[in-house]
């Protein structure tokens, strides 16, 4: 498989190793019935991460994440996910 332009030309800029500290805080809320196979119920998750200004990559990633089972009928559960993410460069 090719690897991307975009990916060649950063690592050509950057390097393969950085260093940067970074900060990261999230979110959890979950209403699933059971933790282990679940049947019915939402978990979701929200997180963030900074890296601290100076840091050799200066970045923020963003996501978001759901899972939600439903139980059917005839002993069937249906389960929904889904996953967002954004992240982007600053300085």
């Amino acid at each position: 498989s090719q690897v991307p332009t975009q990916i060649l030309a950063f690592v050509a800029e950057n390097g393969t190793k950085s260093n940067e500290a970074t900060l990261a805080f999230g979110w959890i809320h979950n209403t699933f019935d059971r933790m282990v196979f679940p049947e019915n119920g939402l978990q979701q998750a929200a997180g963030a991460t900074f890296s601290v200004p100076g840091s050799h990559l200066e970045y923020y990633r963003l996501s978001y994440s759901a899972q939600k089972y439903q139980s059917l009928s005839h002993g069937f559960i249906g389960m929904t996910t889904a996953t967002l993410g954004y992240g982007n460069g600053y300085g």
